[in-house]
């Protein structure tokens, strides 16, 4: 859960775009919504280790047990629309990355960004949780080697950074590790 929070960085070129470049404005964006899925994630692990007295593979089935069959509804409700709204995020910002290097039409760009996930997630592939750390370890590797040099690159061709000293290669050397380690850590069997 946390992984997939943190991707929210995905969005950051929309964001860019929409707040017409100004740089106060991007940069109080971003530590917004890092800042509330941190917030969510604290706050969910928490009522959860407090509400179940059994840990389950999925958090949210434990605690929404434990607080009663309205909890069910409203947290099956929650994780839909959570999941949602993170894969149509993404799939737009991969859809972009697409488009910008393959210079294809929008939508094409959109479908071959998402159909390749949708398709592995209709059939019956593997169990959600070994699906879930699957993907993970190999989208954290992905992000990992490509946003972080796509990051410096583009550091170098533009003037002046949003992240200013902190962006600089030992911060990068250190989100690659970070990556690569919570990759290791999502394919190791629990």
């Amino acid at each position: 859960m946390a992984m997939f929070a943190i991707a929210a960085f995905f969005s950051v070129p929309q964001a860019v775009e929409g707040l017409n470049k100004e740089k106060r404005e991007i940069k109080r964006a971003i530590f917004l919504g890092l800042f509330n899925n941190f917030i969510i994630i604290i706050l969910i692990t928490f009522c959860s280790l407090l509400a179940s007295d059994e840990v389950t593979e999925v958090v949210m089935v434990g605690w929404s047990a434990a607080i009663g069959p309205w909890a069910q509804i409203v947290v099956g409700l929650f994780t839909i629309l959570a999941m949602l709204t993170t894969y149509w995020s993404l799939s737009l910002a991969l859809g972009s990355i697409v488009q910008e290097q393959m210079k294809w039409d929008r939508r094409l760009c959109w479908l071959v960004a998402t159909l390749p996930s949708l398709v592995l997630s209709l059939i019956d592939f593997a169990s959600f949780m070994e699906f879930m750390r699957m993907a993970g370890g190999l989208i954290s590797i992905i992000i990992a080697i490509m946003v972080v040099l796509a990051y410096l690159n583009a550091r170098r061709e533009v003037e002046g950074s949003i992240l200013n000293h902190y962006g600089g290669k030992v911060t990068a050397a250190a989100v690659i590790a970070a990556y690569i380690l919570m990759g290791i850590g999502s394919v190791v069997p629990v």
